[in-house]
């Protein structure tokens, strides 16, 4: 689901007290090293799991709880074409 109305103010706070827009203080090399440690912990390493599978896997998931106008404005689509995939019959 996307974030209540009391985690974006949170957020916001915490974007405010620290430097640069990021609120988790965390690079995209050291977000690859942590995905893959833990996919190697999970004795998934030898399998064709990506991070860029995780987007796919929670869209998949808010889609079974949200319309499809609600998805695509949380998750930046602008073509209702591309969630098709998410609505499976």
């Amino acid at each position: 689901m996307p974030l209540s109305t009391e985690a974006v103010r949170i957020a916001v706070q915490l974007a405010s007290v620290r430097d640069g827009p990021m609120v988790f203080q965390i690079k995209a090399p050291l977000l690859d090293a942590l995905f893959r440690k833990a996919r190697r912990k999970s004795e998934l390493d030898d399998s064709d799991l990506h991070f860029h599978d995780t987007r796919h896997e929670g869209i998949t998931r808010m889609a079974q709880q949200m319309h499809v106008l609600r998805l695509a404005k949380a998750v930046g689509h602008r073509d209702l074409r591309m969630l098709q995939a998410y609505y499976n019959d």
